[in-house]
């Protein structure tokens, strides 16, 4: 998820977070490109740990010595966010909730875990990409991405969150890649907010001509480009991480997330191989979240074919067909009235949605106006403690702490925004919850409408029904640099 950061407090972890040595950019590249993987966060505060478990998780299912792992602010860096143990000072908590101080929430910050990486900087995917492309044996280059997303106007100006507060978008990313001579085919991975902006990287050129990009290439999103996605977590419970790359990996090598093997259930057309979108399909069935996972093919889908409602000219794909059927029977809807059964149940989470945020708005907008006026009254007696980077902060607080602590607990409006804060926290997770019910359906329509509209391009469009089915041809190949998977599956059967 997006989290805003104050950018003064942004620089100061920066500056006493990296040694000296993590700021100069390692260029050294693997001998071969059979991968590239991406993660972190753009500085320290947002740096959670789940991302670094991805790219540790990603190591395992993935040939460690056949691509270019970059990482936050690189090697030997203490940057990775965890979740606090300590319990937390109630009296600077509390000032740090009345003077809307975000930075008292960072938590510990570690050294990371991975070994072999680099900086996570601009400059360094570009070069990994180009280097994955000279070394390319002819097979897919898998790219994968966890980190922060960025949300544009449009697809086209979507962007992931890179080392030292950069952002790459993927309206830069396609004119770099359409310079690429010779490329081979790419896959992308990519676990962000807003991550179905990077379907877009299967054309060449921004704008409405849309050309298709030599290679080609493809990919799978843990969500639409104008939705955020779950992840991002510095809770150190590996357990407590449902992000879409974990459940997407542990696929990819024939499991579920609990490490149990369903290669039966994930290898659909039974070659004893995993393909990137079998794991796909499966993970949309099977994860346990708010997140509506998505394509390139998808996205194709609804920029090229006819959005009429015929349907009498659905195609099904093996991997939709095989999802629509296993969302039917989960969610007890008759197949033929599934499409309309599944809108019906949509339409009554989201009116509950827009009510339960409704009433969060308005409880937030209370809560504003109690913090505000209980800062105040500290404010009146202790000016300086609005600031805890004024030089007189600390000695104030050490020396007037029975004081501060008294009128804190005495002032009617933190009592009444301290049960505000309560009842927006429970609001919060009928929200939560109510997404978490609405994703299967929303996930259903999603596949029933591909194979309506993959019906309508057949039929109209003959020149874009081959670009797409090349693009399919993309999501099926089983990903770049995949540790011996057919030989697993192969044993496991």
């Amino acid at each position: 998820m997006n989290e805003k950061i104050r950018p003064f407090v942004v620089v100061m972890v920066l500056f006493f977070a990296l040694p000296h040595q993590a700021r100069a950019e390692n260029t050294n590249r693997a001998t071969s490109g059979a991968w590239v993987a991406i993660g972190g966060g753009s500085s320290p505060a947002n740096n959670e740990i789940s991302m670094e478990d991805d790219l540790l998780l990603f190591r395992q299912v993935f040939d460690p010595q056949r691509g270019t792992m970059l990482y936050s602010g690189g090697p030997h860096t203490r940057t990775v966010r965890v979740l606090g143990t300590r319990r937390p000072d109630p009296v600077r908590s509390t000032l740090a909730w009345l003077m809307s101080d975000n930075g008292a929430n960072f938590g510990s910050f570690r050294a990371t875990r991975l070994r072999g990486i680099h900086a996570a900087s601009v400059s360094n995917v570009l070069k990994a990409l180009t280097h994955a492309n000279q070394t390319s044996t002819g097979g897919p280059t898998t790219v994968f991405v966890a980190t922060h997303g960025d949300r544009g106007a449009s697809p086209w100006d979507t962007g992931i969150a890179l080392w030292g507060n950069d952002i790459l978008t993927v309206a830069d990313l396609a004119q770099f890649l359409s310079n690429q001579h010779q490329a081979p085919p790419q896959q992308w991975i990519v676990n962000s907010c807003y991550a179905g902006g990077f379907a877009e990287l299967m054309f060449d050129d921004v704008g409405q001509e849309r050309t298709p990009s030599q290679g080609p290439r493809c990919g799978v999103y843990a969500t639409t480009w104008d939705r955020e996605s779950t992840g991002c977590d510095p809770n150190p419970d590996r357990n407590a991480h449902h992000t879409y790359g974990r459940y997407l990996l542990e696929a990819l090598r024939g499991h579920d997330v609990d490490g149990h093997v369903r290669t039966s259930d994930i290898d659909l057309d039974g070659n004893g191989q995993i393909g990137l979108a079998e794991a796909h399909a499966y993970v949309r069935l099977t994860l346990p979240t708010r997140d509506v996972p998505t394509s390139s093919s998808d996205r194709f889908l609804r920029i090229h074919a006819s959005h009429e409602d015929d349907d009498t000219l659905s195609v099904g794909e093996l991997e939709e067909n095989w999802l629509i059927q296993h969302m039917v029977r989960r969610l007890n809807l008759d197949r033929v009235h599934a499409y309309h059964q599944a809108k019906e149940q949509l339409a009554m989470l989201k009116k509950q949605i827009v009510q339960n945020e409704n009433k969060y708005e308005q409880l937030a907008e209370e809560e504003k106006a109690l913090a505000s006026h209980a800062a105040s009254v500290i404010l009146n007696r202790w000016p300086m403690l609005e600031n805890p980077w004024d030089p007189d902060f600390e000695n104030t607080l050490r020396n007037h702490r029975l004081l501060i602590a008294q009128t804190i607990s005495r002032e009617d409006s933190v009592r009444s925004g301290v049960t505000l804060r309560h009842e927006m926290s429970k609001v919060e997770e009928n929200i939560h919850a109510l997404h978490v019910r609405a994703a299967p359906y929303e996930r259903l329509t999603q596949a029933l409408e591909s194979i309506r509209l993959a019906g309508n391009l057949q039929t109209s469009n003959p020149s874009a029904w081959r670009s797409y089915q090349e693009i399919l041809a993309c999501e099926r190949m089983v990903p770049g640099g995949l540790l011996e998977q057919a030989q697993v599956l192969t044993a496991v059967r």
